[in-house]
């Protein structure tokens, strides 16, 4: 109870969580809604509260996606494993036209990507690109995954990780197929 009193007054004193912060304690992302001499209420992006005792919030490693470190905004990241057979200048081009495409990314500074893995059957590369939405992160990074998915595809390229294990000798839905099942599903 000492403990958590102490580390309310230290949390209020410092800071460093405001309420309105979107944060992560843990594996527990969320929006502080009320800082109490004992607690943290936080409102998770699945709408359920969840209590932090103040201690835990003291000795824990707290990400604050709100603040404002300096003017590009938080740095938006994800990885994918492609081929060592595609030209990666190709799958650069294609990476950062994903992030171009994804509301909520900064054009400027311009996206870039990382190359983060020579792996045994793909380069694994990581895009990179600026938001200022913090709040909005979880849409934000589906939507970059969508958007990765639709180039590639137009593209015929192949994502092959998580796991991949070799190409079907067909396709696994010939495009005929599913423009015939996207057409009934506009009906």
């Amino acid at each position: 109870v000492v403990s958590n009193m102490m580390a309310g007054l230290f949390v209020i004193y410092r800071r460093s969580t405001n309420v309105g912060d979107r944060i992560m304690v843990g594996d527990k992302i969320g929006d502080v809604t009320e800082i109490k001499l004992m607690e943290t209420l936080i409102k998770s992006i699945k709408n359920e509260m969840i209590s932090i005792p103040n201690a835990q919030l003291v000795n824990s490693e707290v990400v604050n996606y709100s603040r404002k470190v300096d003017g590009r905004g938080l740095l938006v990241h994800t990885t994918v494993g492609i081929g060592y057979e595609e030209p990666p200048k190709k799958i650069t081009a294609m990476l950062i036209e994903a992030a171009h495409r994804t509301q909520g990314l900064k054009k400027n500074p311009e996206p870039f990507v990382l190359w983060t893995q020579l792996a045994d059957y793909a380069i694994n590369y990581e895009i990179n690109a600026y938001t200022s939405r913090g709040s909005s992160l979880p849409k934000i990074l589906s939507d970059l995954h969508q958007n990765i998915v639709e180039v590639f595809n137009e593209n015929g390229t192949q994502i092959m990780t998580p796991s991949y294990m070799a190409d079907p000798p067909s396709p696994k839905i010939p495009t005929e197929e599913w423009d015939g099942k996207l057409a009934q599903i506009a009906e």
